[in-house]
């Protein structure tokens, strides 16, 4: 029994142990609970948003892939068009070009052969000329008509 008074436990004992009760129910009530739920709310919402963020930044990240795959499709089909442009429109020249040649070279033939008949109308012309310029000058020259 003297330890327990040396220790200073006497008949107060149970007085102080439903003050302490007390105290602990109307703190545990109107502290405790209350900094507990807005701790637990805090750490729902901050561990909500990192993953929303997280979501977030998935659906960013495939979100980026899909749009680099479209443009890297749409670059192709756009590569690919200006190709078959360049080449349609090579062929076309070249058609062109070609048209071109064989119409200069119709027209060219037909420059020949219409110089060629000319050529050939003047010289009849010519020699016609020629020999009744030849008969006059025989004429003059001899006096007589042959």
């Amino acid at each position: 029994m003297d330890l327990i008074t040396n220790l200073g436990i006497n008949g107060t004992i149970f007085y102080q142990f439903v003050i302490f009760l007390v105290a602990y129910l109307a703190l545990n009530q109107f502290v405790f609970k209350p900094y507990i739920a807005a701790f637990e709310e805090r750490e729902s919402r901050t561990s909500g948003q990192t993953k929303a963020a997280e979501t977030s930044f998935e659906d960013a990240t495939r979100l980026k892939e899909e749009y680099a795959n479209m443009m890297k499709a749409q670059l192709e089909e756009t590569q690919s068009f200006y190709a078959k442009a360049k080449k349609d429109a090579g062929e076309e020249y070249n058609k062109i070009v070609e048209a071109a040649k064989l119409q200069a070279k119709s027209e060219i033939d037909k420059a020949k052969i219409e110089i060629t008949n000319q050529m050939s109308a003047a010289q009849t012309s010519v020699e016609a000329e020629a020999k009744a310029l030849a008969g006059i000058i025989t004429q003059k020259v001899v006096g007589r008509e042959l």
